[in-house]
């Protein structure tokens, strides 16, 4: 198999004892990935930190700036949920060079993954939620100045609302952005995508998949794109400390195999992304993101 996937050690963050993000998930979902088959040590990418040009595409420089230089003020930091140190630097240099390398490879195979990324809730000028870096918005940005593709759509089934990539690309009509989400959790003030789907807590099975392929073969409709930024969220089980949708793992399942078969069909690249999964059992979350890849190789083409 060539290489189809982006991982590294370095997407495993140290963080101080009791923290709630769950990190482990990263090198969980790396482990099985491999004891079981669905990948092999050929499978991943090299991995190369994103050029600093590459974020000022979307991120302000002075955001960039301050963030590189570990001058952010605490009440920034804070918000990020994450620390600010030399390691979380370079683990979300490398988490975003992954999405842009994913995007390189799907345009030429079909479909590739980020073991991480879909960190959504970072703006052009502040990062927030556990996203410092739009790794999403920079590899869109990317395709379109880098590779020259005339239209890209971001299609986020994270259970949060994708507000920092709608806010990234609120004038530029050819990044379209789709949200299907909860309408009633944080973020409380959502920012308006050119899509946005949100739904009542409880959520699950039959209605939600209506509703996330309606919204998808309306978001195809409408923008025609060249690629596809698919955030496959986890976070949207009925078991997640975060969210208040309903979907079981085998809802996760049926949802992927729709992406994957959707875009299949029209012929349209994906890349892939993990987004947020809190469930208070981690396994949990790497059952979905794991089958994700299952569904998702259906599509690879040598």
């Amino acid at each position: 198999m060539k290489p189809i996937a982006a991982w590294c050690p370095e997407y495993v963050l140290n963080l101080p004892e009791k923290h709630p993000f769950p990190m482990i998930k990263y090198q969980m979902l790396h482990t099985q990935l491999m004891d079981d088959g669905i990948l092999n040590a050929s499978s991943f990418f090299r991995l190369d930190p994103v050029e600093i040009r590459h974020l000022t595409r979307v991120h302000q420089e002075s955001y960039v700036r301050k963030w590189i230089q570990m001058e952010l003020p605490d009440i920034a930091v804070r918000k990020t949920g994450f620390p600010q140190n030399a390691e979380t630097i370079a683990r979300e240099l490398l988490i975003t060079g992954g999405t842009v390398r994913a995007l390189e490879c799907a345009v030429h195979h079909g479909v590739a993954f980020n073991l991480a990324g879909g960190t959504h809730h970072a703006y052009p000028d502040f990062g927030a939620a556990y996203c410092l870096l739009n790794d999403v918005a920079v590899a869109a940005a990317y395709a379109l100045n880098e590779l020259h593709l005339k239209s890209v759509l971001i299609f986020d089934l994270d259970v949060h609302q994708g507000d920092g990539t709608a806010m990234h690309f609120k004038h530029n009509p050819r990044v379209f952005t789709c949200s299907v989400h909860s309408a009633d959790i944080w973020p409380r003030v959502k920012t308006k995508s050119d899509l946005d789907v949100g739904l009542p807590a409880g959520t699950g099975g039959t209605d939600y998949l209506e509703q996330a392929e309606q919204a998808l073969k309306t978001s195809l409709t409408a923008s025609r794109p060249e690629v596809l930024f698919y955030i496959a969220g986890a976070d949207v089980l009925e078991t997640d400390r975060l969210g208040n949708l309903a979907l079981t793992e085998e809802d996760c399942q049926l949802r992927d195999r729709m992406v994957f078969d959707v875009c299949g069909s029209a012929g349209i690249p994906l890349v892939v992304t993990m987004g947020g999964g809190y469930a208070k059992q981690v396994q949990q979350v790497v059952n979905v993101h794991k089958n994700t890849f299952r569904e998702g190789l259906r599509l690879y083409r040598e």
